[in-house]
């Protein structure tokens, strides 16, 4: 992990980014290669493509993102892979891959938590992958420690950044990926954020053990949650009542 988290720091002195995401981009990476037979990955919102950067040759990677900005940085990071490919697209329509075409892994990393239907982009993954085939999901924590801390004292936890329409605790995104028909495999806590985060940093590292510790000895607590999941290989989504409320 220290090897990889170093290439992504010289990257970022190219892309600027802060420390935590890298050690996402590490879990991530670590997620989809622990998920059986997966080689053939989509990745919705895919950002700068550091989840593709990461990932060995033999995996086949294709991904989509709204802006053409972040694709022109994932093409030059990712400009000496081999089976990458990246499209500037509506993760709502992916109108650049066939609409038939379908991956036995699909990606989404802190994305839905900026868009009004999050249950509609994870109907596109569902729609997008394979039966049997995997699906990873990273989403901003909710009761993450600083929110859990405010909540202690009497005070409304807030969102990481005023681009989020939303964030979710563990309860929450777990019922909207079961409600989309995914079945849970399991989920982790990544990445530690204290209180007054710039002057931690000064002694606590953003890539320290530390963090990694706590964010496993309390996931509950973490700065993002991690969810793995798969699509049922012969199962029939029931949509009850709840469930088109939630779609509408």
């Amino acid at each position: 992990m220290r090897y990889e988290l170093r290439r992504l720091e010289i990257l970022a002195a190219l892309y600027p980014d802060h420390p935590n995401h890298g050690v996402r981009y590490v879990a991530l990476k670590d997620a989809a290669l622990a998920c059986p037979r997966a080689n053939n990955v989509l990745v919705l919102g895919c950002g700068r493509g550091l989840v593709e950067y990461l990932l060995t040759e033999g995996w086949h990677c294709t991904s989509v993102d709204i802006s053409e900005k972040q694709i022109e940085a994932a093409r030059e990071i990712n400009r000496f892979k081999n089976n990458r490919t990246f499209y500037v697209d509506d993760l709502f329509h992916v109108r650049s891959i066939p609409a038939n075409s379908q991956f036995n892994l699909v990606i989404i990393s802190e994305v839905i938590e900026h868009l009004d239907n999050d249950r509609g982009a994870l109907r596109v993954a569902y729609d997008r992958l394979e039966p049997g085939g995997h699906f990873i999901l990273t989403v901003p924590n909710q009761g993450r420690f600083h929110n859990a801390l405010r909540k202690m004292f009497g005070r409304e936890p807030f969102l990481m950044t005023s681009d989020h329409v939303r964030e979710y605790t563990v309860n929450h995104v777990s019922e909207l990926l079961k409600l989309t028909g995914f079945v849970i495999e399991g989920w982790r806590g990544v990445w530690f954020e204290f209180p007054r985060p710039g002057l931690c940093e000064r002694f606590i590292d953003p890539s320290s053990r530390l963090r990694a510790f706590l964010a496993w000895l309390f996931p509950h607590w973490a700065t993002y949650i991690l969810l793995v999941c798969h699509k049922p290989a012969t199962a029939v989504v029931a949509v009850d009542a709840a469930a088109r409320a939630m779609a509408g």
